[in-house]
């Protein structure tokens, strides 16, 4: 019963971990939302943050919800958020 218990809970993690990789990297299935620093900051730097989440970021928890990554000298967050089916992810500096 404990096993069958902890399946589902890695299975969980595992789903939520593919669905967050998903609109962190591809930026489907959910909303993106990028704070008023950033987009000061210039299109170009928009732009080129997306790329650098999208491949070099380093994780703050297990499920892949949030993380953070070093570009143009400055620390770049990022959280996923989740009500219901509905995913939305925030990047601040």
């Amino acid at each position: 019963m404990v096993l069958c218990a902890m399946d589902n809970y890695v299975k969980q993690i595992v789903w939520a971990r593919h669905k967050n990789d998903e609109l962190r990297t591809t930026f489907r299935g959910g909303t993106i939302t990028v704070s008023e620093t950033i987009r000061e900051l210039g299109e170009t730097v928009v732009a080129q943050s997306f790329a650098e989440m999208a491949l070099n970021t380093r994780f703050s928890d297990s499920d892949h919800s949030s993380g953070w990554f070093l570009f143009c000298s400055r620390i770049f967050r990022w959280e996923i958020t989740r009500e219901g089916n509905k995913r939305s992810l925030y990047l601040y500096v």
